[in-house]
């Protein structure tokens, strides 16, 4: 695992995101006020810089969400949400732009079970079932256009038959995008931690952080 000296969130200054009638809202606007101040979080972040941040803020977007959600919606959502000021940013247009780090600033977005979620790599939705056995799950980008450039997370509320993805699967999915924003918000542009070890298959999928525990 090394670093390629682009920024961190030192400070992570979480905004999360849900829409009116997600079921799930009053537990991840909970969950988002106690892990940015979590002794998991400090432990976790310890060998990279990151510690303590905020819960600056839970935005409930107007319902009903939408029935599919693609990566470069989501950028386009979180584009016009910065710009009238229904999300908070540090500082305005291009404030976040990956030469001048983010002002902290995390955007977490919850899709309900009803929306399906794309994946940012243009692959399968992040929601495929894998084996029988796990979900995909969520993942962390940058916006790549317009005003804004800023890091996200996306964490689906993923179903397979009767089955859909409680509490837990949502916090642990949110708290591996959580670690691994904070440690390497810019993937594409500007990549701080990343693996790697060209033994580890996880290097061809821009691995971070959080999957050297995958699976354990």
């Amino acid at each position: 695992l090394s670093n390629g000296c682009g920024p961190i969130l030192a400070a992570p200054k979480l905004v999360t995101i849900t829409y009116a009638g997600y079921t799930q809202a009053a537990t991840m606007k909970a969950f988002g006020d106690w892990i940015v101040g979590s002794s998991w979080l400090t432990a976790v972040g310890k060998d990279y810089g990151v510690g303590h941040g905020s819960h600056v803020m839970h935005v409930v977007l107007p319902g009903p969400a939408p029935v599919q959600a693609s990566d470069l919606d989501t950028q386009a959502l979180l584009e016009a949400k910065l710009g009238d000021g229904t999300l908070p940013s540090a500082a305005g247009p291009d404030a976040g732009a990956a030469d001048a780090g983010a002002g902290e600033y995390l955007y977490m977005i919850f899709y309900p079970p009803s929306t399906q979620t794309g994946s940012f790599l243009g692959g399968p939705s992040t929601c495929t079932y894998e084996g029988g056995t796990s979900f995909i799950g969520g993942y962390h980008w940058e916006t790549e256009s317009g005003a804004y450039h800023v890091p996200y997370a996306v964490i689906p509320t993923c179903t397979s038959g009767s089955i859909t993805e409680g509490d837990s699967d949502l916090e642990a999915s949110a708290s591996h995008e959580l670690i691994e924003a904070a440690t390497d918000p810019f993937p594409y542009t500007n990549l701080a931690y990343g693996l790697t070890d060209p033994t580890d298959p996880w290097i061809y999928t821009a691995g971070e952080v959080a999957d050297l525990c995958e699976g354990q």
